[in-house]
């Protein structure tokens, strides 16, 4: 199949006000650029392939909703304690929330009688029930719309053997899982960084995009994943950590990590480049408070489900399992000649000081003409 080409290239860079843009592929080349040994996004790891993608984002949304269900608990609080005297419960309990139900009802001269009222239930019910009952509906909203969207693509997967990527995206007008099979040397990948500016001071955020061109829309992307970064730095070192795996082997990452609580406090301090004991224990404290053992719980749980779906999926469709088998040696795919000479200049370039966010287009130092689409690509 042949795929239309995007307006990107590797080498190209945008400097915005707020915020920069940098594109590391099509082309795939060297970055200069310090790989990490592994992501949390990273899943699988074998001799011929990689897979990148699982619950990526559930422990940040599992931290959200704990948050709310924070919140729900402490109006549900304020309802049934609140100030002295003036609670649903008047300081005697669940006792006290039913006898609230009851009111004195005129019947005659000088005669009350007590009465049970709806009123007085659905009173208690709406203001002791708001808070986690709307905690409770984001819950399962957010829950329910992930675990199906976990279920209807599979985890990218990069065949270096073969020099080629496995996506998949949800068709919705078929309501079915859709599988392409693309070359890795088409891949696009970039990375954004960019700054708000407030009155408490700058906060700055960054992502890594990598995905392919669509045939039927050309200039979008037909499917990618974005996972957020540290930084651009960061961001083109995870890059880089794909790009070596494809190239060098599988000896240039490490294997994936288990998900755990110390194992996320190992990776923060790598990303950060800090010693362990650095982690402080106030830190600690507050990742203990903020619903991060939730996250690791989800994410396992999570992991597990897809995997269970790729698993039916790779059964239900054994030419993309056979896909993924390993390759007899003879067999592997080679680099083309435009990405070896590409890195031979760029080997020079680098030897200079220099690297992905510096060096340019690299097209210029192939020679090749730059249209102006691809001048502008990256302003859209």
């Amino acid at each position: 199949m042949k795929h239309s080409t995007l307006p990107f290239f590797a080498g190209q860079h945008r400097q915005e006000r707020l915020g920069a843009r940098t594109v590391f592929s099509p082309l795939p080349v060297m970055t200069n650029v310090p790989p990490v040994r592994r992501t949390d996004w990273l899943t699988k790891k074998y001799p011929h392939y990689i897979e990148l993608g699982g619950a990526g984002g559930s422990l940040f949304q599992t931290q959200v909703l704990y948050m709310f269900w924070v919140m729900g608990l402490v109006v549900f609080a304020a309802f049934f304690w609140g100030p002295p005297g003036s609670g649903l419960s008047n300081g005697q309990g669940w006792a006290g929330v039913w006898a609230g139900n009851y009111q004195e009802v005129w019947v005659g001269h000088n005669q009350w009688v007590m009465e049970f009222s709806w009123m007085n239930l659905l009173g208690a019910v709406l203001g002791l029930g708001m808070g986690p009952g709307l905690a409770l509906l984001i819950t399962v909203k957010m829950l329910w719309e992930h675990q199906q969207q976990l279920r209807r693509v599979l985890p990218f997967r990069f065949h270096r053997q073969r020099r080629e990527v496995m996506l998949s995206r949800w068709d919705k007008r078929t309501k079915r899982t859709e599988v392409r099979i693309f070359p890795w040397e088409e891949m696009c990948a970039m990375v954004g960084e960019g700054s708000a500016v407030s009155v408490s001071g700058v906060m700055t955020m960054a992502s890594l995009f990598f995905g392919i061109n669509s045939d039927e829309r050309p200039g979008h992307f037909w499917s990618g994943m974005n996972v957020g970064t540290l930084s651009k730095e960061v961001g083109a070192g995870e890059w880089e950590m794909i790009r070596r795996y494809m190239e060098e082997g599988s000896e240039a990452i490490d294997e994936p990590a288990p998900v755990t609580f110390d194992g996320m406090i190992e990776e923060f301090c790598r990303e950060r480049k800090i010693p362990r004991c650095a982690f402080s224990p106030l830190r600690r404290l507050w990742w203990e408070l903020n619903g991060t053992r939730f996250g690791i719980l989800r994410i396992n749980i999570q992991s597990r489900l897809q995997q269970r779906f790729a698993e039916r999926y790779f059964a239900a469709h054994p030419e993309l399992a056979a896909w993924s088998e390993q390759l007899p040696p003879e067999q592997w795919a080679k680099p083309s000649e435009r990405l070896i000479r590409c890195n031979q200049l760029l080997a020079e370039q680098y030897a200079q000081g220099r690297n992905i966010f510096t060096v340019g287009d690299v097209r210029e130092l192939l020679g090749e003409e730059i249209t102006p689409q691809a001048a502008q690509a990256l302003t859209t």
